[in-house]
């Protein structure tokens, strides 16, 4: 019995010397690549322990962003890199994720398999929503493509929802890595603004990338654009043109595109002319 205690012991010493240094490496990454993000963004990092998980918040514009190492999902690995933030489609319940067979919204109950008509997207995910016409509202060609380069960032693999205002964003392992967790965190703010520039009274983009435009903000100037108007190239954002010419590139966030399209104003006798 003396003998079996002594190996147990010896055993259970010889694990935490393995695994000890392991899992504080694995902490020390993990809060490492967090805090080395939270000070591009401006944010508050907390490391890794015991009692709690390697997090960071941050605001950006009117909503704070959580990202967060978690475990769940089994079915798409377990480990997952988590990002939250608020939006302001408060009745909107959309779940899309990677296209693996049948899925199921547990907080929506009599949910509706969505289809959005782009193939190579219905081949990706499998998209699920309780109501049809507000998530081909949501869900638009740029919202779709930023899910794309989400899905193929690290290893292929993501989880989106929007339910009860909040926004989920998970891609599979831990992203522990500074380059790889900036980039997931770049990728979905960019997605956060597409989601409120579709929201935008009097924005409909066209295939020629010229917009129809009513009222919109200046996100250098934070007015209404009143005088002259262009619309970046990349991501389809607003500004006066005065303020373009001043700041010299595309004032949304990641984005720093130079070039601009004009718009035309927004009358209900428009029409596109063969030359546009």
């Amino acid at each position: 019995m003396d003998e079996f205690i002594g190996y147990f012991v010896c055993f259970g010493m010889f694990a935490l010397l393995i695994i000890v240094p392991i899992w504080l490496g694995l902490v020390s990454r993990k809060t490492l690549a967090m805090q080395q993000v939270g000070n591009r963004f401006g944010g508050t990092a907390t490391g890794d322990h015991f009692l709690g998980r390697a997090k960071l918040q941050f605001r950006y514009g009117d909503t704070m962003v959580m990202v967060t190492y978690c475990r769940k999902f089994p079915g798409l690995g377990g480990r997952q890199t988590e990002i939250r933030m608020r939006v302001p489609h408060r009745s909107s319940k959309i779940e899309i994720r990677r296209n693996m067979g049948k899925t199921r919204l547990w907080w929506i109950g009599k949910e509706t398999v969505w289809e959005s008509g782009d193939e190579n997207f219905d081949k990706t995910f499998v998209s699920v929503s309780s109501h049809r016409s507000s998530t081909e509202e949501i869900i638009t060609p740029a919202i779709r493509w930023q899910l794309m380069q989400l899905f193929s960032l690290g290893a292929p693999g993501l989880y989106f929802a929007i339910n009860k205002g909040e926004m989920i964003i998970s891609k599979p392992r831990f992203l522990i890595k500074q380059q790889a967790l900036d980039d997931f965190v770049r990728l979905s703010l960019e997605l956060y603004d597409q989601l409120m520039l579709a929201r935008a009274v009097g924005i409909d983009f066209v295939q020629d990338q010229t917009a129809v435009i009513d009222e919109v903000v200046c996100p250098v100037c934070s007015c209404d654009i009143q005088g002259e108007m262009v619309i970046c190239i990349r991501c389809k954002s607003p500004h006066c043109h005065e303020c373009w010419k001043y700041n010299g590139k595309c004032a949304t966030f990641a984005c720093g595109e130079t070039r601009y399209v004009i718009p035309v104003a927004k009358s209900p006798e428009h029409k596109q002319t063969p030359d546009a």
